[in-house]
């Protein structure tokens, strides 16, 4: 992943209710920004992956939300879909782990 990681290319709002991953916009709602706030610092690191369970765990400490219940699949959804960033690969889970991922896969079809 570090050779795709380019800080440069993405940037978020404070509250990480928005954020620009290489040029593609995302909105996330309360519960998704609190997961992406806990992730963004160990992708600008270039260390982005994390063990889901930790992740909820930090954000049942620091958020006034339910998170220890929680399965990130589920926070991650839309009415029942995946969310856009999921799809796209900005956020990638596997094998129990969670972290913010390269280029969306549709953009890097389409750059040089």
């Amino acid at each position: 992943m570090s050779d795709l990681h380019d800080i440069s290319e993405c940037r978020h709002s404070p509250d990480f209710a928005c954020v620009i991953w290489y040029g593609r916009f995302y909105e996330f709602n309360e519960r998704q920004a609190a997961i992406i706030r806990i992730l963004w610092p160990a992708w600008e690191q270039g260390l982005p992956v994390r063990f889901q369970q930790a992740v909820l765990a930090e954000a049942a400490d620091t958020e006034s939300n339910d998170f220890e219940s929680a399965r990130m699949s589920n926070i991650f959804r839309i009415n029942g879909a995946k969310h856009p960033a999921l799809l796209d690969g900005m956020i990638v889970m596997k094998n129990g782990t969670i972290a913010l991922g390269a280029r969306p896969k549709n953009l890097e079809e389409t750059s040089g």
